[in-house]
């Protein structure tokens, strides 16, 4: 059976995308004044695991992202759109 494995410049522009989510993440958080700390409870996440996703270390997953949009209040298309 053989595994699939996703292309060099694949890989670079989803790592991009998810860079520019969570950046949009941000920006929105700053606008309404939301913490971390409140990210990871919104999520149902530790603290750390919170940071990760908001620093964009590790992307958000399409369920985190959903919960995201509804706990800020904007539409998932707004988060999601590619610059």
């Amino acid at each position: 059976m053989s595994s699939f494995q996703i292309g060099e410049p694949a890989r670079r522009a989803g790592e991009a995308r998810a860079a520019h989510v969570a950046a949009e993440v941000r920006a929105e958080m700053a606008r309404q004044g939301k913490s971390k700390g409140e990210l990871a409870e919104a999520l149902g996440v530790t603290l750390n695991t919170a940071k990760s996703r908001y620093e964009g270390a590790q992307p958000y997953n399409l369920v985190e992202l959903v919960q995201v949009s509804l706990w800020l209040g904007v539409p998932l298309g707004r988060l999601a759109e590619v610059a």
